[in-house]
């Protein structure tokens, strides 16, 4: 009667948002969740992995990175049941809750391109997880939809992390000339980008 809940930031509002809910809804089934935080580290998720497996959890669900596949499918082999959240490990056989990334951040820098600006940066977060990397081609898509040159100066892809974003922000200001907008992959990325701004 034991759940895994392995996100990648718990700082993060969204995630820690999933986590009360999860935590609710298991409640009432009767099962217990145990928490961890891999913050978005390979080698953390990789050792909640295995602390998770040695706990004999009934089912795990993970907001994953993208290089623990075989952990996870060797857990599946021993009949642990698993839901990516947010993110989808490649060529993981295993339910998947997600958004539209790319369709919504085309519509997002479609708009800002309605509005005039035609310099957009964009701090999509790691390209090595689905999110950063859907969220760029939408950002992609629409620049070249509109005509617009991609820039890849004007692009950051380090990671979701406040910290990292926060040097982001200041490189693309200091660009020259700077963009006139910034597309912000998730809340922690625009959060970074007010505190700069501030």
């Amino acid at each position: 009667k034991m759940i895994g809940l392995l996100i990648s930031d718990i700082e993060n509002s969204f995630y820690s948002t999933i986590a009360k809910n999860v935590e609710a809804i298991a409640k009432k089934h009767g099962y217990h969740v145990v928490l961890c935080n891999s913050n978005d580290d390979p080698e953390e998720e990789l050792r909640y992995l295995n602390l998770l497996d040695m706990m004999q959890v009934e089912g795990l669900i993970i907001t994953p990175t993208a290089y623990n596949r075989l952990k996870l499918e060797e857990m599946q082999n021993r009949g642990i049941a698993i839901v990516q959240i947010d993110r989808q490990v490649e060529n993981l056989q295993a339910d998947a809750i997600l958004v539209d990334n790319e369709s919504g951040t085309e519509t997002v820098v479609n708009h800002l391109i309605q509005a005039g600006h035609t310099r957009i940066g964009i701090l999509s977060g790691s390209i090595d997880v689905t999110t950063g990397k859907l969220r760029l081609a939408g950002y992609a898509r629409a620049l070249e939809n509109n005509g617009i040159e991609y820039q890849a100066n004007l692009v950051k892809t380090s990671s979701f992390r406040r910290d990292h974003a926060i040097e982001d922000v200041r490189e693309l200001l200091n660009e020259t000339p700077p963009p006139t907008a910034i597309f912000a992959a998730n809340n922690i990325l625009a959060e970074a980008c007010i505190w700069v701004f501030n």
